[in-house]
């Protein structure tokens, strides 16, 4: 093995080189073979790094999406060495095998400089899903118009099947799948090929896959990965399972990986793909016909549960968009629902017991004044502004809310009444929105959307992502949550 420079393992933490170890040993396996030679390189590996077998025990905690997030901060001449060392791992045995090539050229473009900005690498766990390493999926989180005009042009379609085609990758488009899929032959033989179970099949399949799109495909695929949406931070991706293993979790327990390479194509996808192709330049073909199809047929057929988005439309009432457009049943609803969009507009540091104590206290105050004084909305509400405390932010965003999610008319007597009892009764309102996200039938990773009671912060909180809710404030199309005039006007 030609030896690392010094300057340069000297300049690596302890963690830096137990993850450029670990990448290093996932590219000896990747062809599913363990030569003498990468053994021995291994070992030259490790001395060179200087890891103790204790340390190297270490690197099975690391997912490959650790190594990359450790080693991407290297400057660019310790970067190069690491590339050159995981080069010479796969090199070793002379046979470089498709998968061994596809690892180490996504490694490449995700630590590179350039293509380091739109190429990712994650890692889920605990999955149980098969998944196939010969397909590349192109999934949105929001509808990207300049990807789709490259992919829906027929000669531009075919530059990119054939590039991906060249080195053994089918790409898994869902407007083409959706055109050369035969609909009557797979009713027909669908028990045969994916039996329902306790599933529904849809009586208008047709019907069914045309009301599919790659959002809620998207939506699916983390359903079925066990992934937050929130962890692909691009509109437009393509996705490819890199590999799977086992790793070690806190407690030492072993979990079953899987690895995956992310595109951002929602722009320059041509050249995005032949940098990715490119690089694999041992070109050989191959079909298959399963993976992701099987993915479609899954989230086609079945009443199976999906990571959806909550649509809430113009009356306050919240509907999972991606599951049939069920709606959520909450007890005291516009109360509910109310608590559910201040919590998710402070996110997941939430609010705390003490800033709501301290929001009543002063709500107490408010009403004795005003039982001796004509109650004046505007007054009431610059008041806030000027003071801008947190409880006083607090009440400021809860009326705003509820304005909108109730029936209630914030200039009549009495409204202050109704905050209150938002405020007061919190911990039951937290009760009534957790039992309706958990008896949503389609709802997956249902706790995700659920209020939390952190008892070390003593604060409550939601987590789910809120990139998933999206408004209808009634004078247009409906927008994300964030981009809201609603959202805009709370202070957090």
């Amino acid at each position: 093995m030609k030896s690392l420079r010094y300057d340069t393992i000297g300049n690596l933490t302890p963690l830096q080189k137990r993850a450029a170890m670990k990448i290093a040993v996932d590219l000896a396996k990747a062809d599913r073979q363990i030569h003498g030679s990468e053994v021995a390189l291994l070992n030259d590996c490790q001395r060179e790094l200087g890891l103790t077998d204790d340390e190297l025990e270490m690197i099975h905690y690391l997912s490959l999406q650790d190594c990359i997030s450790i080693l991407a901060g290297l400057p660019q001449p310790e970067k190069e060495a690491m590339l050159s060392l995981f080069e010479r791992v796969i090199q070793v045995d002379v046979d470089v095998d498709a998968r061994e090539r596809i690892l180490l050229s996504s490694i490449k473009m995700a630590l590179s400089d350039g293509s380091g900005s739109w190429t990712s690498v994650f890692s889920v766990t605990g999955a149980e899903a098969e998944c196939s390493s010969s397909q590349i999926i192109y999934l949105e989180k929001r509808r990207c118009d300049a990807s789709r005009e490259v992919l829906d042009d027929e000669f531009n379609n075919l530059l990119l099947n054939k590039a991906l085609n060249d080195v053994g990758l089918q790409l898994f488009y869902l407007p083409r799948v959706r055109q050369t899929l035969d609909v009557e032959l797979l009713c027909r033989s669908m028990e045969y090929i994916l039996p329902s179970g306790n599933r529904t099949v849809s009586g208008n399949m047709v019907e069914s896959l045309a009301n599919i799109t790659p959002a809620s495909l998207f939506n699916a695929f983390c359903s079925t990965f066990k992934l937050s949406p929130g962890k692909i931070a691009y509109d437009a991706f393509l996705v490819l399972k890199l590999q799977e293993g086992d790793m070690l979790d806190d407690e030492g327990r072993m979990t079953r990986s899987i690895d995956f390479i992310c595109i951002d194509v929602s722009r320059d996808i041509k050249d995005r793909v032949s940098c990715f192709v490119t690089l694999l330049d041992a070109p050989v073909r191959k079909l298959s016909y399963e993976g992701y199809y099987r993915l479609l047929y899954d989230h086609l057929v079945s009443a199976s549960s999906v990571v959806s988005s909550v649509m809430i439309d113009s009356k306050g009432e919240f509907y999972l968009a991606d599951a049939g457009n069920q709606k959520l049943s909450f007890e005291s609803g516009p109360q509910a629902r109310t608590f559910y969009l201040l919590l998710l507009r402070y996110g997941v540091r939430g609010v705390s017991q003490q800033c709501f104590d301290a929001a009543l206290t002063y709500l107490d105050k408010a009403k004795e004044y005003y039982s001796d004084h004509q109650w004046d909305y505007d007054e009431f509400m610059r008041r806030l502004d000027d003071e801008d405390s947190g409880p006083c932010r607090l009440i400021s965003n809860v009326i705003m809310i509820y304005a909108g999610m109730s029936t209630k008319e914030p200039s009549n007597e009495g409204f202050l009444n109704y905050i209150m009892t938002i405020l007061k009764h919190r911990s039951t309102l937290k009760n009534y929105l957790n039992n309706g996200f958990r008896s949503a039938s389609r709802l997956s990773d249902k706790e995700s959307y659920c209020v939390r009671f952190n008892q070390d912060s003593r604060s409550y909180s939601v987590s789910a992502d809120v990139s998933l809710f999206i408004i209808d404030e009634g004078d247009g199309a409906p927008v994300s949550v964030v981009s809201s005039r609603l959202w805009r006007s709370l202070k957090v």
